[in-house]
């Protein structure tokens, strides 16, 4: 009897132990996973030696770890593993997450009727467990899934659910983000009235908190609606105002996006020297920091607002540029398909050669002024030693 209750006693320490370890290696994946990824990798490996539920969260992680690096295809079968590994223990937590962002990565894979039969899934764990943000969660990414597929009064519809749920609990912040997703449908939707309504509800509740980047985000945000409706004065005012917030706060990269926007609302006025000035500070900004997207977005802007401006020379420098940084971030790309690559190889070759032509135009012309001021430096030298002469022309 002795030796059942030791063995029963050691049994309940080692599964404790176990469960401790667990809890460790899980802590030091999610502090490692942004920056070290091989190392969140390992550390994947060690949970399979662990126990059964230490397999079920290293394929869970090792999903994270594939989320993270935008490997959707391997994220999807990695949450798969992780799901059929967690019914076993019936760990409703655990799987609310791992159908949530199944749910996504196929999302992001446009396998919509498989991402809204993952994120139901997940819906129903989170009403079983009574969990109101994770409910308003699901609510929200259904609304993305009918969103992508341009659907959007079922997208508006689903939002409003998320913003009911999220009235019964004390998470403002989260109440204002979905207030802003709602905005941006309903400006998508061309309702320009309730979509503004809704961004000054989100602005509110940010700047009552005192989360300025996020208000900074909506002022942008409601810039870009006023630019869209015209009025350009109040567009430019809040898109300063967020450019300020921004540059306070140091966040590099929604200020290099914020002289992108103002760019954009001069060349809608046909200020082309201004937007050129503002897309070349972004540029200078996003080489700075290395942020590859935000390059090749100002150098198209700059080669656009050029090549409306007639500056030939400097169109294609940033247009030539714009195309190394693109094919750049194409290598690897399995799902650029030939028959796509082909067609924007064709593009780019007949769009340098048309700014090519128009530089040798301008050659041309310049050539000529130059041979015809020649001709007539000539002519007057020549008048002007015949008139020495006194033999006039």
């Amino acid at each position: 009897m002795l030796l059942l209750t030791l063995a029963i006693f050691n049994q309940f320490v080692s599964g404790n132990n176990i469960e401790t370890e667990l809890k460790h290696i899980e802590k030091n994946i999610l502090e490692c996973i942004e920056n070290n990824i091989a190392k969140a990798d390992s550390l994947c490996n060690l949970m399979f030696v662990k126990s059964q539920y230490g397999i079920c969260l290293g394929y869970y992680y090792k999903g994270e770890i594939a989320y993270y690096q935008a490997e959707w295809a391997i994220a999807t079968d990695y949450y798969n593993k992780s799901i059929d590994c967690l019914l076993n223990f019936n760990d409703t937590v655990r799987l609310a997450a791992a159908y949530n962002n199944l749910g996504l990565v196929l999302l992001f894979q446009s396998f919509y009727n498989r991402s809204l039969e993952a994120i139901n899934k997940s819906l129903e764990y989170e009403i079983k467990r009574n969990n109101l943000e994770g409910i308003a969660q699901s609510y929200q990414n259904i609304s993305m899934i009918y969103e992508n597929q341009n659907k959007y009064d079922i997208a508006i519809e689903y939002n409003i659910k998320a913003i009911e749920i999220l009235k019964n609990t004390n998470n403002e912040i989260d109440l204002a983000g979905v207030f802003n997703n709602l905005a941006i449908l309903y400006l998508i939707d061309e309702n320009f009235k309730e979509s503004e309504i809704y961004y000054q509800k989100a602005k509110d509740i940010y700047s009552k908190n005192g989360h300025l980047l996020q208000e900074a985000k909506v002022l942008c945000n409601i810039g870009s609606l006023k630019v869209k409706q015209g009025k350009f004065d109040e567009g430019r005012e809040m898109l300063e105002r967020a450019l300020m917030l921004f540059v306070l706060n140091k966040d590099f990269i929604s200020e290099i996006q914020a002289y992108g926007m103002l760019a954009d609302l001069y060349a809608r006025k046909s200020e082309y020297t201004m937007a050129i000035i503002l897309s070349e500070t972004a540029h200078k900004k996003a080489k700075e920091t290395d942020a590859l997207g935000l390059q090749l977005q100002s150098l198209y802007s700059l080669y656009i607002y050029n090549k409306k401006t007639e500056n030939w020379k400097e169109s294609l420098q940033n247009y030539e540029k714009y195309i190394v940084i693109k094919d750049t971030l194409k290598i690897g790309d399995a799902i650029y398909n030939d028959y796509i690559l082909e067609n924007e190889l064709r593009h780019k070759n007949s769009e340098i050669e048309y700014l090519n032509k128009q530089l040798t135009k301008i050659k041309n012309i310049f050539r000529n002024v130059v041979i015809i001021f020649l001709i007539i430096g000539i002519f007057l030298v020549v008048c002007t030693i015949l008139r020495k002469n006194k033999n006039y022309c």
